[in-house]
């Protein structure tokens, strides 16, 4: 639950009233800081505190359910960046056969 103080401030010094408003204030790239530096780091009661970053936490599940509602596509984290394949993996273009992944060659398997 979003606390009372920073709804007031949202709705009042923002000016959002509506979750369309909320959902296309700041973009996917930017919400993340957008609801600590535009909103809690405003708010005295939670600048730098533990339940500033909770206030923070709490904001950006309600942007993300504004994003959803208003047929966006979720945010999501980037993935870790996938290894190259092993050379010496996969399957034999002469042969057809799976190459057994060594450096001398291996044995493959039919």
């Amino acid at each position: 639950n979003i606390d009372a103080s920073v709804a007031a401030y949202v709705t009042k010094q923002l000016q959002l009233e509506s979750v369309a408003d909320f959902a296309n204030y700041w973009t996917r790239d930017e919400y993340e800081r957008g609801m600590q530096d535009d909103i809690i780091s405003q708010l005295e009661l939670f600048r730098s505190k533990p339940a500033g970053k909770l206030q923070v936490a709490r904001l950006r599940a309600a942007w993300q359910g504004a994003q959803q509602q208003m047929g966006a596509a979720p945010a999501l984290k980037k993935a870790a960046p996938v290894a190259p394949a092993d050379p010496q993996m996969g399957i034999c273009e002469k042969t057809g056969l799976e190459a057994g992944g060594t450096s001398k060659g291996g044995t493959l398997h039919a």
